[in-house]
C-alpha cells in the first residue's frame, strides 16, 4: 500500500513536472508564434532602411574626376540637358548653386552657360592651387572653383557660396532696373506690341497691359528674383509719380534694393530692410521722397 502510494505520489509529481514543463513550452511557443513574425518584419524594415540610406548617399555623393577638364565637361553636359538633379550632384548638393528658385531664370541662365561654353572655355590656375573655369569670348568666370584632393578633382561648393550670392543679387538688381526702364518705355509707346523678342521688353509689355495690383496682393511670379507691382493706371498718374514698384522676392537672398519707376522714366532705389515685402506693397503713386536715391 505504501509502495503504491509512493508510486502514485511519484507519478503525480512527474505529471506535475511535465505539466509545468508543457506550460512553459506552450508559453515559449506562444511568444515566438506572436512575436517572431513581428521581429522578422522589424529586422527586414531596418535592413531596408539601411539599404535606402546607403543608396541615397551613393546617389547624392558629389562625384570626383580624374581631371578638371572632365569635371567641367560633366557640368556642361548636365546644364545642356537641363538636368537640375545632376547639376546639384556635381556642385556638391548645394541647392543655391544649382537653382535660384526662379524656374524661368534658371532655364535662361543654363542656356546662356551652355552657349558660352560651346563658344569658348578654358581653365585657369589660381594662386591657391585651385582652377577656375572661364566661358565665352568675354571670359566670364564660373563662380564655383575646382580643387584637387588625392589626385581627384571636384567643384568646391563652399568657396562659391558667397561669391555666387553677391553675383546673383547684383544681376537681379541690374535686370530689375532695366525692366523698370522697359516698363516706362512701354507706357510711352501706348502699350503697343513690340516686334522685339527681348525677354525684358516682352515681360514689361505684358505687365503694363495688366491691371494695377492693390496693396494686399503679391504679384503671381517673380521675374529674375523680383516682384513688379503696377501701382496705378496711366490715366491716374501725375508727372514724377510712381508707376511701378520692384522689390525682391526674398530680401537679402534674391535682392536687397527696392526700385520705383516714375512716370518720367526715372528709377529710384532704397533698402527697405527686413520688412521689404510689406513696405513695398504699401507704396502708392506719390513722388519718391529724399530717402530714395537715383539708381545707377
Amino acid at each position: 500500500m505504501i509502495r503504491f502510494f509512493r508510486e502514485n505520489q511519484q507519478l503525480l509529481i512527474r505529471r506535475m513536472v511535465m505539466h509545468t514543463a508543457n506550460l512553459k513550452l506552450e508559453r515559449v511557443e506562444r511568444f515566438w508564434f506572436f512575436w517572431l513574425p513581428l521581429m522578422s518584419a522589424v529586422a527586414l524594415l531596418l535592413t531596408v532602411m539601411v539599404w535606402v540610406r546607403v543608396s541615397v548617399a551613393q546617389e547624392t555623393a558629389q562625384p570626383t574626376y580624374a581631371s578638371a577638364e572632365q569635371a567641367t565637361q560633366a557640368l556642361y553636359e548636365a546644364v545642356q540637358n537641363d538636368n537640375e538633379q545632376r547639376i546639384l550632384q556635381i556642385l556638391g548638393g548645394r541647392k543655391e548653386l544649382a537653382s535660384s528658385g526662379d524656374e524661368l531664370e534658371d532655364k535662361t541662365e543654363r542656356k546662356q552657360f551652355a552657349a558660352k561654353y560651346q563658344e569658348m572655355h578654358r581653365l585657369v590656375w589660381q594662386d591657391d592651387g585651385s582652377m577656375v573655369l572661364y566661358v565665352g569670348a568675354e571670359n566670364w568666370p564660373f563662380p564655383v572653383p575646382l580643387i584637387s584632393e588625392k589626385a581627384k578633382w571636384r567643384f568646391d561648393a563652399d568657396a562659391a557660396r558667397q561669391e555666387l550670392f553677391f553675383r546673383r543679387i547684383g544681376e537681379n538688381e541690374s535686370v530689375a532696373i532695366h525692366t523698370c526702364h522697359a516698363l516706362a518705355g512701354a507706357i510711352v509707346n501706348n502699350h503697343r506690341e513690340s516686334t522685339s523678342d527681348d525677354e525684358i521688353t516682352q515681360y514689361a509689355l505684358n505687365l503694363v497691359n495688366a491691371p494695377a495690383v492693390n496693396t494686399r496682393r503679391t504679384p503671381a511670379d517673380p521675374f529674375y528674383g523680383y516682384y513688379f507691382r503696377k501701382v496705378s493706371d496711366d490715366s491716374e498718374v501725375a508727372d514724377g509719380a510712381v508707376v511701378f514698384v520692384a522689390y525682391p522676392a526674398q530680401y537679402r537672398s534674391s535682392g536687397v534694393m527696392t526700385f520705383v519707376i516714375t512716370s518720367d522714366n526715372v528709377v529710384f532705389e532704397k533698402d527697405l530692410g527686413p520688412n521689404t515685402a510689406r513696405l513695398a506693397k504699401a507704396i502708392s503713386k506719390v513722388t519718391p521722397d529724399l530717402s530714395w536715391q537715383l539708381a545707377e
